[in-house]
């Protein structure tokens, strides 16, 4: 199985969501109450690591990927900075990260490439993930490089 592994660049975490998203460069596709609920994620550098999923996945069982590869979902500001750094990352798989609101549903920021322009989606999961996404995940605590 092949993973793509990348260091972030330093990440300001300070910055609001909608400032960071607007330094993004790409067409979006945002839900406003669900960008501004985004966690922020802790630290100025992470390394992420993005696995391919290559079938139709719930989240049920994408959490049980993660479980599988000692890893937790990356948070978004981590991702953004791959992505920002590498806009070429969501070709042709698209890449993304999630998270759990405070009401129970879960939520994604998604990277994809359609062909013509790239473009980040902020956004409630509404169904199944797609065959061929590269899932952005950090090793579990107290074992992340």
């Amino acid at each position: 199985e092949e993973v793509i592994t990348r260091r972030t660049p330093w990440v300001n975490r300070r910055m609001p969501p909608g400032v960071l998203m607007e330094k993004v460069g790409r067409v979006k596709y945002i839900s406003p109450d669900v960008l501004e609920a985004m966690p922020r994620g802790r630290g100025q550098y992470k390394t992420v690591h993005l696995f391919l999923v290559p079938r139709e996945i719930n989240d049920a069982e994408l959490e049980e990927e993660y479980r599988r590869r000692n890893m937790v979902a990356a948070d978004p500001y981590s991702l953004i900075a791959i992505n920002q750094r590498d806009v070429y990352l969501s070709n042709p798989y698209e890449n993304a990260t999630r998270w759990q609101g405070e009401d129970g549903e879960w939520y994604a920021l998604v990277f994809r490439f359609n062909g013509y322009f790239p473009y980040v989606g902020v956004l409630k999961v509404a169904g199944p993930w797609p065959a061929n996404c590269r899932f952005a995940g950090v090793v579990r605590k107290g074992r992340e490089s």
